[in-house]
């Protein structure tokens, strides 16, 4: 068991963090889990199967975990060839043809995560010398069963995740392939048309609009609002669903809460403060590249034991501490993805909003 010691600077003094690291045979399971938590990746694949039904192709990409992909590429399905390119931000997905964009509804299984997800999900990775070997699971490629593909899946020793997942045929050629960079820098993906949603917002109040400008803008989002009779006419530039919406504009009740375990179930036991406490927000990564975030406090608190993070009575993070210290800022490791992760940043750190009825009224 490797263990790694981190040492944040965390209020008064520097308090030792341990990350726990798995063990190396089960870092194949933890990178494959792990790919989906990042802000964002490139990757580059291919695919050579010279054996009926011949597909061959390569597709370069940036995937936003959560959030949207965009990818190019070749193919040449049995003779036939042609090009691609396809920009998809959240259920929707743009595609060129020739000169025009197509747009249409997305199909999950077309992404490069449902791909990745569908091909080592026969699971049962084996540790042999640097790398991980596991059975592939390529139908498409071979429907009768009939050839013997190996998997094999390498691992970024520091921060356990994905380097290169490839899959080899008994000629030793490998015959479909995926490799990763670039990890969690900031990257934006637009649509590349033209496209404004239009939100009925209500019941509203002039006094809201504000709040709500402070919300969206904390998202990076393009936006108009109008008030107009205890309604609020949002226009969004951008391919924004209704349900997305409402998570992003939901009331934002913020409470840092002491309680304790029972039977896995955290118990609530006094509040430590809400929003007032919070003077700011950003969000890292941890050692092995997974979201967590940092509040800072708007005044010193003292802190023992179990402490939980809850945001509109959901619970999003917990944090234990040994000993009594004093802090002005605290570090909550996020089990979910760099996305919500986000959300739960922005929510958490602007005004509070009322529960609105949202509507959606146009498109275009």
């Amino acid at each position: 068991m490797r263990w790694v010691l981190i040492f944040s600077l965390l209020g008064l003094g520097c308090i030792p963090e341990t990350v726990k690291r798995p063990p190396r045979e089960k870092w194949a399971e933890f990178a494959i889990e792990n790919l989906w938590r990042q802000r964002s990746f490139t990757y580059h694949h291919e695919i050579n199967h010279n054996r009926p039904p011949v597909i061959e192709g390569y597709e370069d990409g940036v995937y936003i975990p959560g959030y949207g992909w965009q990818a190019e590429g070749e193919w040449d399905y049995g003779g036939e060839k042609g090009r691609f390119e396809i920009v998809a931000i959240g259920k929707e997905k743009y595609e060129r043809m020739g000169e025009e964009w197509h747009r249409s509804i997305l199909d999950k299984e077309e992404t490069i995560e449902a791909r990745i997800k569908k091909v080592v999900s026969f699971g049962k990775f084996r540790l042999e010398g640097e790398k991980y070997r596991f059975k592939p699971n390529l139908f498409y490629l071979d429907p009768m069963g009939k050839e013997k593909f190996s998997g094999w899946l390498e691992v970024d020793p520091d921060r356990l995740l994905p380097k290169r997942i490839s899959v080899v045929g008994e000629d030793g050629v490998v015959v479909w392939m995926v490799e990763f960079k670039g990890f969690n820098r900031k990257r934006w993906l637009s649509p590349p048309i033209h496209i404004s949603r239009r939100f009925r917002l209500s019941p509203a109040t002039p006094d809201l609009v504000g709040r709500l400008r402070k919300r969206l803008k904390c998202f990076g989002l393009k936006f108009r609002i109008e008030y107009r009779l205890g309604e609020i006419d949002l226009r969004v530039e951008s391919p924004i669903t209704a349900e997305r919406l409402r998570s992003l504009l939901r009331p934002g009740r913020l409470e840092l809460i002491r309680g304790h375990w029972e039977h896995d179930r955290f118990m609530k036991d006094s509040l430590l403060g809400g929003k007032e406490l919070i003077h700011d927000g950003r969000i890292g990564f941890d050692p092995l590249s997974r979201p967590r975030i940092e509040l800072g406090l708007s005044r010193t608190i003292t802190i023992k034991g179990h402490i939980g993070l809850f945001l509109d009575d959901q619970l999003l993070a917990t944090k234990y501490f040994d000993n009594e210290v004093d802090l002005n800022k605290i570090q909550f490791l996020m089990l979910s993805d760099f996305q919500k992760a986000e959300m739960a940043v922005g929510v958490a750190t602007t005004p509070d909003l009322p529960e609105f009825r949202i509507e959606e009224v146009g498109d275009k």
